[in-house]
């Protein structure tokens, strides 16, 4: 029979496709997530403000502007305790009693090299001796580390760029600019988190897991029916 006349299935074909269309329903939960349906609903708003430096600390002119999330390259710069963590404890303890040694080899992360503690900010500094590992933070100015974490737009993806021309932009996920210090060529602007929200598609993605399940259920059970039958 020509397809311009029309097509139907066997009995048979038409059992596998319930099979295979019900066992992609029923593993919904496995596959929807990486569909662009944007269903978690999470909007990320971005703004842009000025860094410079007063009295031997980086300004902003957001005093909110670390209150999310830290400057990217200098650990426990931010506002949120939350982002400090153990390593951020360790460096206060560096600070107050000076370098420590330790016994073996400490592979430290140098990546940021630089750390804020009680507005200063230092240098790690990883020495291998005799006894183990010294682990030591050197002082360091507010212009240094300024200067060095400090990136060029071109170095960031497009809504990165479009955030410091703009002043701001919007995002369905935290994108990798966030916290970045962008030489302008007139100074510098730290690109950071202001805030996100859930917009009226949050609870979606949920619903869509459990009537995907149902029905991939359901397809699966007619299936098995049509073979018993």
């Amino acid at each position: 029979m020509s397809l311009a006349r029309g097509w139907s299935p066997t009995r048979r074909q038409a059992i596998a496709a319930r099979f295979v269309v019900g066992t992609l329903l029923l593993v919904t939960p496995l596959w929807v997530g990486y569909v662009p349906l944007d269903l978690d609903g999470t909007e990320y708003r971005y703004r842009t403000t000025d860094v410079t430096v007063e009295d031997g600390e980086l300004a902003f002119g957001d005093e909110d502007a670390l209150r999310l999330h830290g400057v990217e390259g200098v650990d426990c710069s931010s506002d949120n305790p939350f982002e400090w963590g153990r390593v951020c404890g360790l460096e206060r303890e560096l600070v107050a009693d000076g370098p420590r040694t330790v016994p073996g080899i400490v592979e430290r992360v140098p990546d940021p090299e630089y750390v804020e503690v009680g507005g200063e900010y230092y240098e790690r500094n990883t020495t291998l001796t005799d006894d183990g590992t010294r682990l030591a933070l050197e002082r360091v100015s507010a212009r240094t580390v300024l200067e060095d974490v400090a990136v060029p737009p071109g170095t960031l993806p497009l809504a990165g760029e479009w955030a410091v021309r703009t002043g701001g932009v919007a995002a369905d996920q935290r994108p990798t600019f966030e916290g970045r210090v962008v030489e302008t060529g007139d100074g510098y602007t730290l690109v950071y988190l202001r805030g996100y929200s859930l917009s009226s598609s949050a609870g979606i993605e949920p619903v869509v897991w459990v009537v995907g399940i149902g029905a991939g259920v359901a397809l699966l059970r007619s299936g098995y029916r049509a073979i018993e039958e």
